[in-house]
This record gives C-alpha cells, sequence and structure tokens, in this order.
C-alpha cells in the first residue's frame, strides 16, 4: 500500500490552475492558491479541504507549512475545517507573551527582546513525541519568523503530563507598527516530513509600540480552510507549500509550489508625534518610524518633513548602510491649524507621502487624573487618594504648576489641598462617584470622574471573610494571598484583615483556621 500511495502521489499529483489534490485510501487534501505565480508586495490566498469518500469533513485538523526559497520554514499554521473536537492527545493549554521572569507583558518596542510563556500537556497514558513550532506575523499580515522553542527535533512528553517553556526572540528594528499575532502549534514532526496537527493552534497577540494597525480577522468558511500572508517584502524565489492531516486513523499530505517574481514596491508614509497636544512655543516630536520600505532588501534612506507652517523643508538623508533618523522636532510659533506632511524615499528611488492635520494651541490645561488605594475600598477604613498622575499644562512659554487639588469623595464632602494626596474614610459601603479637579497657578483646570465601590467592612474577629455565611476554603484562600501585607502592597487586601490590625498576619490565619467549617 505504501509503494501503491508513493506511486500515486508521484505520479499523478496535477497542478491546474495551481490546485493539487493527493490520494490515500479514500482520504483527500485539496489544497489551491489565488496564484502560481506572485509578484514580491503580493498576497498570498491559500485554500483547501479535506473529504472522506467525496464528502467533506468538517472536523479535520490540517497542518500547513511553507517554505522559503532556502528550504526554512516561512509558515507553520493549524488550521480546521469546522468545528474542532474538544479532546487531544496533546493540547496547547495557553500562550502569551511575557518578561523574561514569566510576568504577562503585552507592548514591546523595537529593538527589544519579547518572550512567550506556552504551556501543553500529554492527555495519553503513554509517552509521546512532537513538535513545537511557534509561528509570528506582523499586523500588515508579513511573515516575521518560525521558532522550535524545543528544537527541530520531536522530543518526548511523558504521559498526563503538563509542561511549559519560556522562549526569547527579538523584535527587528524595522518591525511594523500595530498588533503582531502568535500561533502555537503542535505536531507529530514537521509538516515536510508528512508530520500532522495533536490538536488546533493557539493563537495570542502583542502590541511593537501601539495597538494600530490591528491584522484583519479570520473567517471560517466550513468545510475550507484558508490562509493569508503578505509577500510585502518576501524574497524572490520558488516557495514550496506542504499540508497534511490525520483524520479516522488515515494520514494524508500534498504538496504545490508557487513563484514569487521581484518587484519594485513603493514604500509607506506614516508618522506620529507628541504630545498629542501641541502648544505654541512647545517642542513638539515627530518620529516618521511607523514608515515601512515594502519591497525586497528594500530600505528607507530620505525623510523629507514640511510643517505646513512657511518655515523650511527639514530633509534627512542616509544610506541603506547608515539609514537616516526618522525622529525631528519642531515649534510652532503661532496657533492655528496646520497641515504636517512627510515624504519618504527607499533605495530604488521609490516614493510616498502622508500628512495630517495638526492643532495648535495657544495654552493648554493642565490634565486631572488619580489612583486609589487599597484598591478594595472597605467602610470604615482609611483610603489614600492621589492625584500625582495628574500633568501641568502649557501657558505658551512655560509648564504652570499645578497649585489647587479639589476632591469630591461623591458623599457630600469635598476637600482641597495642595498637595496630590489626600487621605478619605467613607462610612457606608455603596457606590460612589469621585472627581478630581486640578488647578494650575494660571487658573487653568481640568476635572477627571471616576467610580469607587466601597464594601461593607465584616465584623471585627469574624472569620467569615467573604460573608458567605460559613468559613471555608474561600476564606482560607483571601488571607493566604494577602498574607503579609499591609496597606499600599500590591496584595493587600482589607477583608483579610480580620482584626482590623492594618496587617495580614499570622493572627488573622488562626481566627480563620479555628472557625473552619463552622456557620457563622
Amino acid at each position: 500500500m505504501h509503494k501503491r500511495m508513493t506511486t500515486l502521489f508521484t505520479c499523478t499529483m496535477l497542478l491546474v490552475y495551481a490546485t493539487s489534490i493527493a490520494y490515500a485510501q479514500s482520504l483527500f487534501i485539496n489544497i489551491s492558491m489565488n496564484k502560481q505565480i506572485l509578484k514580491v508586495g503580493e498576497e498570498v490566498i491559500l485554500k483547501g479541504n479535506v473529504t472522506l469518500d467525496n464528502q467533506p469533513i468538517y472536523d479535520a485538523l490540517v497542518a500547513i507549512q511553507v517554505n522559503k526559497p532556502d528550504n526554512t520554514p516561512y509558515i507553520m499554521r493549524t488550521k480546521t475545517t469546522g468545528q474542532a473536537q474538544n479532546t487531544w492527545p496533546i493540547q496547547i493549554l495557553d500562550v502569551y507573551t511575557c518578561n523574561y521572569t514569566g510576568e504577562p507583558q503585552n507592548n514591546f518596542t523595537r529593538n527589544s527582546i519579547a518572550y512567550i510563556n506556552i504551556t501543553y500537556r500529554n492527555n495519553q497514558q503513554t509517552a509521546l513525541t512532537a513538535l513545537l513550532a511557534i509561528y509570528i506575523q506582523y499586523s500588515t499580515g508579513s511573515p516575521y519568523k518560525v521558532i522550535f522553542p524545543r528544537g527541530e527535533t520531536p522530543f518526548k512528553i511523558e504521559p498526563q503530563t503538563r509542561e511549559s517553556i519560556i522562549m526569547s526572540f527579538e523584535i527587528p528594528s524595522n518591525a511594523p507598527y500595530g498588533t503582531a499575532t502568535v500561533y502555537a502549534n503542535m505536531y507529530t514532526q514537521m509538516p515536510i516530513h508528512n508530520g500532522y496537527p495533536y490538536c488546533p493552534e493557539k493563537v495570542t497577540t502583542f502590541m511593537i509600540m501601539t495597538e494600530n494597525p490591528k491584522p484583519s480577522p479570520e473567517i471560517q468558511n466550513p468545510p475550507n480552510f484558508e490562509v493569508k500572508f503578505s509577500l510585502s517584502t518576501a524574497t524572490p524565489g520558488s516557495y514550496s507549500v506542504y499540508v497534511t492531516t490525520c483524520y479516522s486513523g488515515i494520514e494524508v499530505a500534498n504538496t504545490l509550489t508557487f513563484a514569487v517574481q521581484p518587484q519594485s514596491v513603493p514604500p509607506i508614509a506614516d508618522f506620529m508625534y507628541w504630545p498629542s497636544v501641541v502648544g505654541v512655543n512647545l517642542t513638539t516630536t515627530f518620529d516618521a518610524s511607523p514608515s515601512l520600505p515594502q519591497g525586497y532588501d528594500d530600505v528607507i534612506i530620505k525623510y523629507e518633513w514640511d510643517f505646513g507652517d512657511g518655515t523650511p523643508q527639514v530633509i534627512v538623508i542616509g544610506t541603506p548602510d547608515n539609514p537616516p533618523n526618522p525622529i525631528v522636532t519642531h515649534i510652532f510659533k503661532q496657533q492655528g491649524n496646520y497641515t504636517v506632511t512627510l515624504k519618504v524615499t527607499d533605495n530604488e528611488g521609490l516614493t510616498a507621502q502622508t500628512s495630517k492635520k495638526i492643532i495648535v494651541y495657544s495654552r493648554i490645561p493642565p490634565t486631572a487624573d488619580f489612583t486609589w488605594s487599597p484598591q478594595i475600598a472597605i467602610a470604615g477604613r482609611t483610603v489614600t487618594f492621589d492625584g500625582g498622575l495628574s500633568r501641568p499644562g502649557w501657558n505658551g512659554m512655560v509648564y504652570p504648576p499645578i497649585v489647587r487639588y479639589i476632591w469630591d469623595f461623591g458623599d457630600g464632602i469635598v476637600q482641597e489641598t495642595q498637595s496630590s494626596t489626600v487621605y478619605h474614610i467613607y462610612q457606608n459601603a455603596g457606590n460612589y462617584t469621585v472627581r478630581l479637579t486640578v488647578v494650575d497657578v494660571d487658573g487653568m483646570q481640568d476635572s477627571e470622574t471616576k467610580g469607587l465601590t466601597v464594601l461593607s467592612a465584616p465584623p471585627q474577629g469574624s472569620p467569615d471573610v467573604d460573608g458567605n455565611g460559613r468559613v471555608d476554603m474561600t476564606d482560607v484562600v483571601i488571607v493566604l494571598d494577602a498574607f503579609g501585607s499591609t496597606p499600599g502592597k500590591p496584595n493587600w487586601n482589607p477583608i483579610a484583615d480580620i482584626n482590623m490590625d492594618y496587617k495580614v498576619d499570622m493572627t488573622d490565619v488562626i481566627i480563620v483556621l479555628d472557625n473552619f467549617g463552622k456557620y457563622v
């Protein structure tokens, strides 16, 4: 049978209108694409389905691997043909971006190191070998890279075992801004070697500098699967696509190739500026780093700035080996509406241009903002309000300092201070609207309003911390989570301070344990 399959696969694979079909017993996996010859800058659309006895399959898993001209992985995805089942031999339980200690982190800068935490489990009673593959795609739809956290050789996972791994990767200096996507996949081995998926891919996202642009959501069209990606910076040459699936114990694979031809693609011009509110005589920073070259191996070598206020253009020139600095500063001398225009040029001489409207104000009021602690406020206990997040405004020459903080606590009490910190005790539980108004030395002001929920304090010495009428494990967990804390610490929880001495210690633990299981 193996010889027959090999002969059929070798001799009968058809490439008609960029479509090919492979056969194994009665199981087919079909794959096609929008074009078999594409150019740098175009979009690839891979489509397919799985059939058994000529009937479409609505719960198959398909592994997709695309290799670059140098035969290294470009893309690795796992797609479903519909509603996937709920149980898998190996399951990816979680994937998220983080810092080096494993703490969740969602925003990264260019030229930084990011980390991904992946947790998976072997649900079987026997050991399994698996290949863990991570594919990262930029907000623009362009592939970034494929990473194998445990190496390119399948590794062993013991039965009923849960494992986690943290892997690092670099955010390049030319990475597109916006929301990037991470796809975590688990295969028997690489699809190019006929490996198939153990489970659906697990997806997460992270931001490079800013949230936007965001990738377009993928739309499922059962019983078909589809993968899209951009060739905006692709290497010209021949690309290979490998697809595999295993269904009802039958394994089947298929492949096709497509060509990417060179093409001159204009760059994308974009910029951002700060502060977001611009004032007269206030230094404003303009950053063209969101601009992107789009052709293969292209580099932006010139930025031309026109600030729309009659001042001379600012032109910054570099070379492919020494690109120009995308950041410049400018001072607007008069209030008004201005159109700032950026023109970028790449090493092929191709250009792109963009403009943004900017309002320049003669005076900018301060910005009010505040926090409070503890986050869980309790009636009868002190809450600390801090307006230190408030920012001074601009009067056209200097930043006038904030001199008055007016607090309306929402319970009928209004208090004015010169300091940004104030203390308040709510006598009754309830929902309150807190309003802070800040006033600077020039009389300019701003207000910020936030909602605050105040909980009733548990009776002093009561071990029923959560107030459900019974001392149980929930009460124990609440106290232990806050153990060792005092007001202001991250894990401080005032309801765990049973004896109300402003610290959670062994006294509170003993009170709970001595009354465990009792109804109060």
